[in-house]
């Protein structure tokens, strides 16, 4: 593997095969490419070996073998021990970002307003998977600011909220409600009065059909007076809250007259 190639981040489709044909694994329908960085032990060896040989925008199919794939610890029942497999492969892009290992914290600072301004206009141009992806390099260059001199605090903070807030409003866009949440509570952990974030939080439950969450935070957080900025998500969680609460009842009374 070259040195200009190691250690970059890749974005690929992927499907795996046993021998017989049978797909065990594969990134389809999960609306965004599988990704991960080369020669850093993420993936088995054979993927780090197959995808070092292509070029962007190539298709190939790999036979790995076992001693390459997973040997004798199958991850899964669906891929026996020391079994070969097939990958079919489309190497969609290559991430020559620097490691944040790699940068002083300026530098980091100026890659992750980077990785905000590309990101929105990714996410402006439909881009959603890109947007994503530049999001998360923005917020993984300051996720440890808290760590950093007293002179950076307030801007790495301010940075870190701002990426955290378009990373879940992409993740909803790209249906990935769970991380979207988890993106919105990390920046309620800083500032739990934040709209926005609450707001995508209450989204991405409502998606989730978890609508009673979402107003368990936002009447703990204002009580029974809601902002307005907030009335439109919050009328939405509770009429999802009531047509659920609807369906059991209607179920339940179904159930019971069964058994009349």
């Amino acid at each position: 593997m070259s040195e200009s190639i190691a250690k970059n981040k890749v974005f690929l489709n992927y499907k795996g095969f046993l021998i017989d044909g049978t797909v065990f694994d594969s990134n389809e329908g999960r609306g965004a490419p599988f990704s991960f960085i080369l020669e850093a032990g993420q993936v088995i060896k054979g993927f780090d070996i197959a995808v070092a040989s292509m070029k962007v925008g190539e298709k190939s199919k790999f036979l790995i073998k076992s001693e390459y794939a997973y040997g004798a610890n199958s991850p899964s029942p669906s891929i026996p021990s020391n079994s070969d497999l097939i990958f079919e492969l489309e190497l969609l892009e290559i991430d020559n970002k620097k490691d944040k290992n790699e940068l002083t914290i300026t530098e980091k600072l100026a890659a992750a307003d980077q990785a905000k301004s590309d990101g929105s206009f990714f996410f402006k141009e439909g881009k959603i998977a890109k947007a994503i992806s530049e999001y998360k390099y923005g917020c993984d260059l300051v996720a440890d600011y808290q760590d950093w001199s007293d002179e950076f605090q307030d801007e790495a903070q301010t940075l870190f909220i701002s990426l955290s807030l378009n990373l879940a409003l992409a993740l909803i866009k790209n249906q990935e409600y769970l991380e979207a949440c988890s993106q919105a509570m990390n920046v309620l952990a800083l500032d739990k009065h934040n709209f926005k974030a609450i707001y995508r939080f209450g989204l991405a439950k409502l998606h989730l059909g978890d609508a009673q969450t979402a107003i368990d935070l936002l009447q703990k957080t204002f009580g029974q007076n809601i902002p307005a900025e907030l009335a439109d998500v919050y009328n939405k969680l509770a009429q999802a809250k009531a047509n659920a609460e609807e369906k059991t009842k209607n179920l339940y009374s179904k159930m019971m007259a069964a058994f009349k």
